[in-house]
């Protein structure tokens, strides 16, 4: 059984069209997303291709052999290099109309190509195929930057396409060199089926693959703060739980480092709210700089951090935090009138034990960070205890699931909102009392000069 040639052909401008405007529109909703108006107007230019085509024997040679093929090979070029821009890489604008004024001379000046039926075929699916292994190739490269599910899927969609193109090159010997391709075999309209299919395919993927960089975007914005790239609140209470609920199950033991900048009113105050943005970056920096990628690095507010240490004991997260503090004072930023430099207080605290709530242990460490202010700022102070210190076959397996659930997260910070709440445990900068000396500027060069290279929001 065969099926109607440009029935099938019309089906496939139809569909052309309807992703064309479907993406089309979604760009016009997000201007920033040039990839959409690429593949938009490749499904355009496909679908004129594809009802040139389908004219033939209806329309003159002219525009359904040789602009109808050039359409089609301008339409899977604008597809590539709209894979490009999403990528990030630059568009080539001179390879749209390379292959496309390649096909079209040929197809129009080589009599022995333009009225040979398996010529036409091959050349073109030849094209076809390498644009294909060029798109996998990019995509291939973007995937060492940024990796998406989709577009794992659509490299392999592409990779089978490859695999039907070369069997299609194969048969097409098979044809009549004079014959035409309305003449509706069984060959010719698998060809096409599968043609229509691929471009179902390519169409929803690149879709999904948007939405879900989009929705990986989202996720990542609402989980970090904007000025100093670190974790917000939010990871915060996301990620930790399920770092600390790992720890346990593994029975090693988790540290925390609450950070206060001290004075931090004062350099707002004397030298404006921007250079108060310089201190933050500089000090999320330096924190970054020595610590691992696997901890959690967090500001929850104000100029106010906590890090967040697995397998790491009171110990060694003193040790790290010293080293912090040191790091700290040897930053300078460059002011009118001098050098800023500032210090920070640092509490430690490790887990007492397996069922401590994440609120009693963040209200331990803020206790550790009253303290080191109350004592005159710039020191760490560790708070008493931690399971370093007990036997280990305390940990069960089970021990701490319940405590730990990641579902929990709004209920975990209430109650470290009402731990704060109290004047024990409250490590605001405001209830400490200030010491005589005002923060350190020094007009001289220090160790260490710091640049901001972030723009203020």
């Amino acid at each position: 059984m065969t099926l109607d040639i440009r029935t099938l052909f019309l089906v496939g401008v139809m569909m052309y069209a309807l992703y064309g405007a479907l993406q089309l529109s979604v760009w016009l909703t997000r201007r920033s997303d040039t990839a959409l108006m690429l593949w938009a107007l490749a499904n355009f230019a496909g679908g004129c291709g594809g009802l040139l085509i389908g004219l033939r024997d209806h329309a003159p040679d002219w525009a359904s052999i040789e602009i109808g093929n050039s359409m089609i090979i301008l339409g899977w070029m604008l597809l590539a290099q709209g894979m490009r821009n999403f990528a990030g890489q630059p568009i080539r604008f001179y390879w749209l109309l390379i292959p496309s004024l390649l096909i079209f001379g040929l197809f129009k000046f080589v009599p022995t190509i333009g009225s040979n039926l398996i010529a036409r075929i091959q050349i073109v699916v030849g094209l076809y195929i390498v644009i294909n292994l060029v798109i996998i190739y990019d995509c291939w490269r973007a995937e060492q930057r940024e990796h998406l599910v989709m577009r794992r899927l659509l490299m392999g969609l592409f990779g089978l396409s490859i695999l039907a193109a070369t069997l299609c090159v194969v048969q097409a010997s098979d044809i009549q060199p004079t014959g035409n391709l309305m003449a509706g075999d069984l060959f010719q309209s698998a060809g096409i089926l599968f043609i229509e299919f691929m471009l179902m395919a390519w169409n929803l993927i690149v879709m999904l693959m948007a939405n879900e960089r989009l929705c990986n975007r989202l996720k990542y914005n609402a989980q970090h703060d904007v000025l100093t790239n670190v974790l917000n609140r939010a990871g915060f209470l996301q990620l930790a739980p399920r770092l600390i609920k790992r720890c346990i199950r593994d029975r090693s033991t988790v540290s925390v480092l609450m950070m206060d900048l001290d004075h931090f009113k004062q350099v707002n105050d004397r030298y404006g709210h921007i250079a108060g943005d310089w201190v933050l970056c500089a000090f999320a920096d330096v924190v970054r700089k020595n610590i691992r990628p696997s901890d959690l690095l967090t500001r929850c507010g104000g100029e106010e951090f906590y890090v967040l240490l697995a397998g790491t004991t009171a110990t060694d997260a003193t040790t790290l935090a010293e080293r912090i503090r040191v790091a700290f004072t040897q930053v300078a930023l460059p002011a009118r009138d001098g050098l800023i430099s500032a210090t920070v207080s640092i509490g430690v605290v490790e887990i007492q034990d397996p069922d401590e709530l994440l609120a009693e242990l963040l209200a331990r460490a803020d206790k550790a960070l009253y303290r080191a202010k109350l004592q005159g700022r710039n020191q760490v102070c560790v708070a008493p205890g931690g399971i370093s210190a007990m036997n280990q076959d305390q940990f069960g397996r089970n021990s701490g699931a319940r405590m730990y659930n990641g579902k929990h997260a709004t209920e975990i910070w209430r109650s470290i909102s009402a731990s704060y709440a109290t004047p024990q445990s409250c490590g605001r900068e405001h209830s400490v009392p200030e010491p005589a000396q005002d923060i350190q500027v020094s007009g001289q060069s220090r160790p260490q000069t710091w640049r901001c290279d972030r723009q203020h929001e």
